[in-house]
This record gives structure tokens, C-alpha cells and sequence, in this order.
């Protein structure tokens, strides 16, 4: 099947390695394999408004970002502005949150290289961010557990959660997290 689509790219590759990996288990961890999908596009107001919080309150990026333009940066890659990852953040802050939201089927598939396709996001040096950049800052957090997370990380994560508790969906795919 994943070789069926228009395009094969990394995200790809890494949801079907997933796959390939739970072969003769009971229940995948990967979130291709949720039951319960449920784009981010869905997500009451109230919940995009907590989303939009945490990247303004860690300045994840820079400048602040409201929830209208989160949500269009992580449906289409298409805010109403440019946005950058501080120079006095880390990627891996924002892949926290990105693991967190495709842990909680948020994201769809091929969501990085949606994210990136229209120069909307750029690196700290003012560069387009790239997809596999965003991927392997996400990726970071596949098999970290929460004690090996610094106190930052663990703040964000902890506040991240606290919004996505309130998504019903989010609370079904996170249910091993919450």
C-alpha cells in the first residue's frame, strides 16, 4: 500500500518500517496503525487556543504564533506569516510537541513534508526548514522515555499533554502517555 501513493517519502518509509515491526504483536504502537484518527483540523477551538499557549509560552517559534495560523502551519504549511525557530530554542522543543501531536493522530501522514513544502518555516539561520530535519527532530522522541527528558523537555510535554487531555480522540491514541 505504500508504495501505491503518488509519492514515497520518508514519512512514508518510517510508517511502513513501523508496520514491518509489529508484525505477530497484538496492537501497533505506530499511529498509522490508530483505530482512532483525527486530524488536528478537527480539534475544538479551546484545545488549538492551549496548542497555540505552549509554543508562545516555550517560544517554539518565533514570532508568536496564534492558533489560527498553528493550525494552518500544521494542515497546509500555510500561515499568514513566516515563522522561525529561535535562535534561544531547540529543534528538538518543537519536535517534542510535533512526537506528541502524531502520537495523538493529529498529524496525517506525509505531515513534515506538508509543513515544509512552502517555505513557512524557516531554521533559526533563516533557512526553509527541511522535512527530513523536522522528521529526525521528532523521531528524536520514538524511543525516549519521560525520565530521560530534561526539565524544559518535560515541561512542554507535560503542558502539551495537559491541552491534548481535553481531545477526546487524542486522549484514546495517548491513552499509554496521559
Amino acid at each position: 500500500e505504500h508504495f501505491t501513493n503518488l509519492t514515497f517519502g520518508e514519512a512514508d518509509a518510517d510508517s511502513m518500517i513501523a508496520e514491518y515491526n509489529v508484525i505477530g504483536t497484538k496492537k501497533g504502537t505506530n499511529v498509522y496503525l490508530s483505530e482512532e484518527l483525527n486530524p488536528i483540523s478537527s480539534y475544538p477551538d479551546e484545545a488549538m487556543e492551549g496548542l497555540a499557549k505552549v509554543f508562545q509560552d516555550y517560544q517554539l517559534l518565533s514570532p508568536a504564533i496564534s492558533a489560527e495560523d498553528l493550525l494552518l502551519l500544521l494542515e497546509s504549511g500555510k500561515p499568514s506569516r513566516r515563522y522561525t525557530i529561535p535562535p534561544y530554542s531547540r529543534n528538538g522543543d518543537l519536535g517534542l510537541v510535533l512526537h506528541i501531536l502524531v502520537q495523538a493522530a493529529a498529524l496525517s501522514r506525509g505531515w513534515s513534508a506538508r509543513i515544509c513544502s512552502e517555505g513557512m518555516l524557516l531554521t533559526a539561520a533563516g533557512i526553509k526548514m527541511q522535512a527530513k530535519n523536522l522528521n529526525a527532530a521528532e523521531h528524536r522522541f520514538d524511543r525516549r522515555m519521560l525520565h530521560s527528558l530534561d526539565d524544559r523537555e518535560k515541561e512542554i510535554y507535560h503542558a502539551t499533554l495537559g491541552v491534548l487531555k481535553k481531545v477526546q480522540s487524542a486522549q484514546i491514541n495517548l491513552k499509554n502517555l496521559l
